[in-house]
């Protein structure tokens, strides 16, 4: 295995890509915690206090159990928000807390938790753990803007389902949300 060099200071293209999905996936939390502030009839400040932060993917289960005990209604996919939140995070995290290194003709980013099948010359592949040996994927432009494209869809589901959420919740106490991520305009496309 190659010893390879760590980068601390990646191109500014893909600088500006990190910070981008950086501050994407902060503000896909965010909503997804005004969601469950909604959900309960609390303000922001009681929730903070009132609920504690689980996983992204985690908040969806909440969320739903929430919608059965309220009986509020949604046109969101939840189940595939769920799935799309826990592949996000992975990409998150280790866009977020992995070691950036220089490949043979890139940057790579090394992924060092679950199990991969690492290409073996003239063997068939045998799946292990990334921990004893770490994948290493190239990072690109592009591929940091697939990111990006992917949670600006996540985004606008939680934004639907907030919405609809606060719709709710305002026929059934007659309280207006007093800050609303559903009011956001959608990421832009550029």
């Amino acid at each position: 295995m190659p010893i390879r060099t760590v980068v601390l200071d990646p191109p500014r293209h893909l600088a500006v890509g990190i910070a981008s999905i950086i501050l994407h996936w902060s503000f896909q939390i965010w909503l997804l915690q005004q969601t469950t502030y909604a959900l309960l009839g609390v303000d922001m400040k009681q929730g903070r206090v009132a609920v504690r932060d689980p996983r992204p993917d985690e908040f969806i289960p909440m969320i739903e159990e929430l919608l059965g005990l309220v009986e509020f209604k949604t046109s969101v996919d939840l189940a595939g928000l769920r799935e799309d939140l826990r592949q996000l995070k992975s990409l998150r995290d280790a866009i977020a807390h992995g070691v950036w290194m220089e490949g043979e003709r890139n940057i790579i980013i090394q992924f060092v938790s679950g199990n991969w099948a690492p290409p073996v010359s003239g063997k068939k592949p045998t799946r292990t753990s990334r921990r004893v040996i770490p994948e290493g994927r190239p990072v690109t432009r592009e591929s940091l803007e697939s990111i990006r494209s992917a949670m600006r869809q996540t985004i606008k589901a939680t934004q639907t389902l907030l919405g609809e959420v606060e719709q709710q919740a305002f026929a059934l106490r007659g309280t207006p949300p007093r800050q609303s991520g559903a009011a956001n305009p959608p990421p832009d496309s550029t």
